[in-house]
């Protein structure tokens, strides 16, 4: 339980779930034509880069940098590309029967590095990823996803091989949809499932399975926009967790999300998400912590002011279950802007920030023994509630040279600014704030 509080209690549920591999992938080529609408994108790339804080940690731990060697290969078919996780199959009926996407990919970052310690915190990683939808916009279309990755990262702490945050991440789901009379109207039903393992066995009481239902209606209103109405339940179960207080169990929850707004195009060159709804998680067996009921939504907005340009801005408040606590609150927006040069050049700049609250940590004494305290605001209050601001940016410039080879640098921070820190009863202090930066040189191959 000490290592496994000290590890997501600061990192948070966004690590243990989201799926961020940092593979020095670069953009697809032409492709190989396979069949009558397929192509086929092969790739390998190398990188070389540095990282400025390997355990992503702060004093009064030792901070650790390294230079790293990072190989990547992937290879994709499909007739279709995937666009922000979701397959770009037009919404007007053809003669198509399927529409897909298929990709895996999988690299090694190396650091290279005397250091035994750091030396171990290298790792592998993969992912697959599966898009498929039969009958596309037809009267009745069949849609299924599968995720599945195997995420490398070592502790928040310098420590040998064994003590490490790998795990196996699956998110499987599938949907179908009916469009009744003209179309216009679209009923969509779905199924999903999650599960998380992690391979430390000390970290087995965060192994996790959702199981959920979702349904969304869709009132499409021109050929690219819609009002819809949306619905999401989520169970969520932990594998390994305890019964008994004392020990810091993880908690099983029920939540319920609804969203109601417009999605689709605005004029020619831009396209809209705005939704607003309501969201409640309830947490049944934890009898010192909260539930929680709060408005929910999103905005974003895509703008494209020519057909080689994107500008991007998106705003969300949304709560998710939490791995060292009840669940996640969080508050923030994100920008990106991308350009395609005449010369083949590709540059994106990103930055995003967020304000993320964490409620329902277990009460030191009654819900866990490893922990002495808290910091000295949180003990104050007695809240158990933790405040977190998160920072990130990405930097990235792409040049093709001819149609098979790419050269790259790739820029990545994160920065978490708080107060929070975790005091063990050993002794142990683990503080929440750190920064990290990775700057990656990428020379590529690909097709």
């Amino acid at each position: 339980m000490l290592l496994f509080a000290g590890t997501l209690a600061r990192s948070g549920d966004a690590r243990a779930s989201g799926i961020s591999l940092d593979f020095p992938r670069t953009e697809d080529g032409p492709g190989i034509k396979v069949g009558g609408n397929s192509r086929v994108h092969p790739g390998f790339a190398l990188g070389v880069g540095y990282d400025s804080n390997v355990f992503s940690t702060n004093a009064p731990r030792s901070v650790r940098d390294a230079m790293y060697l990072a190989p990547t290969g992937w290879i994709g078919v499909g007739n279709r590309r995937i666009r922000n996780g979701v397959l770009d199959s037009p919404v007007e009926a053809s003669a198509r029967l399927v529409d897909y996407n298929l990709s895996a990919i999988g690299g090694y970052r190396s650091y290279l590095t005397r250091r035994e310690t750091v030396k171990d915190a290298s790792r592998f990683n993969m992912s697959l990823r599966g898009r498929l939808v039969v009958a596309p916009a037809r009267r009745f279309s069949l849609a299924l996803n599968e995720d599945m990755s195997r995420l490398g990262e070592p502790r928040n702490f310098e420590a040998s091989r064994e003590y490490h945050f790998d795990r196996l991440h699956n998110s499987f789901s599938a949907h179908a949809i009916v469009r009744p009379a003209t179309g216009r109207l679209s009923l969509r039903f779905g199924y999903l499932n999650r599960y998380l393992y992690f391979m430390a066995t000390d970290l087995s009481t965060g192994d996790r399975t959702v199981n959920g239902f979702e349904h969304e209606s869709k009132w499409r209103f021109r050929d690219r926009s819609a009002l819809v109405v949306r619905y999401q339940w989520l169970w969520t179960f932990y594998l390994n967790c305890c019964a008994q207080p004392g020990t810091g169990r993880n908690e099983d929850s029920k939540a319920h999300r609804a969203w109601a707004g417009f999605v689709g195009q605005l004029g020619r060159r831009a396209e809209m998400e705005a939704l607003v709804g309501y969201g409640y998680g309830r947490y049944e067996f934890d009898v010192n912590g909260p539930n929680f009921s709060k408005p929910i939504g999103r905005l974003g907005i895509s703008y494209f002011p020519t057909p080689r340009t994107r500008l991007q801005v998106r705003a969300q408040h949304s709560f998710q279950d939490a791995l060292f606590g009840n669940y996640h609150v969080t508050l923030g927006g994100e920008a990106f802007a991308s350009h395609q040069f005449r010369w083949k050049m590709l540059a994106s700049l990103g930055a995003a920030v967020s304000q993320r609250h964490t409620a329902g940590l277990p009460v030191p004494g009654r819900e866990t023994q490893d922990v002495a305290h808290y910091d000295a605001a949180t003990d104050a209050r007695r809240t158990y509630k933790r405040e977190d601001w998160l920072y990130s940016g990405q930097f990235r410039l792409e040049q093709s040279i001819g149609r098979l080879f790419v050269l790259g640098l790739h820029y990545t921070a994160h920065v978490t600014d708080t107060s929070f820190a975790i005091y063990y009863t050993n002794g142990d202090i683990s503080p929440g704030a750190y920064q990290r930066h990775r700057v990656m040189l990428v020379g590529a191959v690909r097709y």
